[in-house]
């Protein structure tokens, strides 16, 4: 069986009022290392606060939650920081590319906070773009890309650091249909090389590259049986 990498346990989050918000409760699953697992729901149903938690962008009020063994839910911010920058990669709908900055220097950016010399993360930008099938792109703009470039320029810049979790929020949400398969195909192969993908989405078309999917509505996470092999 494979390493258990995420383990939530009752986790919660609940936002004061008046009145209070009860965004996530009691999410209990498990997501083992190199497993693709798409978390569907709609708009309002709790899939940002749930990513959050998950990313550690955010405190969960309630529950436990482990990533890879170790409970994260008593470290600090500059613990739970150093955790995000070298374990957890971020893809999102918007892109979020600096306009100014080149393609490569862009994925560069993602290295700065991790102290690596510049020399380095120029060459490791290079790779984690030659990785995404956009070397012969890496001088470009993002205003010169197309949609499904400036995608895989983000996810280039979310491999940078080498992390073990990628997260995906709505990765093809700007995208049309023929683009929308190209990056989840290269989410895919990168799934099948080893690393570990969570997806959100509210697309069906989306959601099927997963091995697995658990629905989500009003904060409540619901699963469908697992297929063999996966942590119970």
């Amino acid at each position: 069986m494979s390493r258990v990498l995420i383990a939530l346990s009752h986790l919660g989050r609940r936002f004061p009022g008046p009145p209070p918000v009860e965004a996530l409760r009691d999410a209990t699953f498990k997501v083992a290392q190199g497993e693709h697992v798409a978390i569907m729901g709609p708009s309002g149903s709790g899939k940002s606060t749930l990513l959050n938690l998950i990313g550690l962008l955010d405190r969960a009020t309630s529950g436990g939650y482990e990533f890879a063994g170790q409970d994260v839910r008593g470290l600090g911010e500059r613990q739970r920081t150093a955790l995000r920058r070298d374990a957890i990669g971020f893809v999102f709908q918007d892109f979020y590319l600096m306009p100014g900055r080149t393609a490569w220097e862009n994925v560069a950016l993602a290295m700065v906070y991790a102290g690596r010399p510049g020399k380095e993360r120029r060459r490791r930008a290079l790779e984690a773009l030659e990785r995404v099938g956009l070397s012969h792109r890496h001088d470009a703009l993002p205003t010169t890309l197309s949609g499904g470039e400036r995608q895989r320029v983000a996810i280039a810049r979310a491999l940078a650091n080498d992390p073990v979790l990628l997260l995906c929020d709505e990765p093809t949400g700007n995208l049309d249909s023929a683009t929308a398969s190209g990056v989840m195909g290269l989410v895919d192969s990168l799934n099948r090389a080893g690393m570990t993908v969570i997806t959100i989405t509210h697309d069906p078309a989306t959601a099927r590259w997963a091995s697995r999917r658990l629905s989500i509505g009003d904060g409540c996470v619901a699963a469908e049986p697992q297929p063999k092999g996966a942590p119970a």
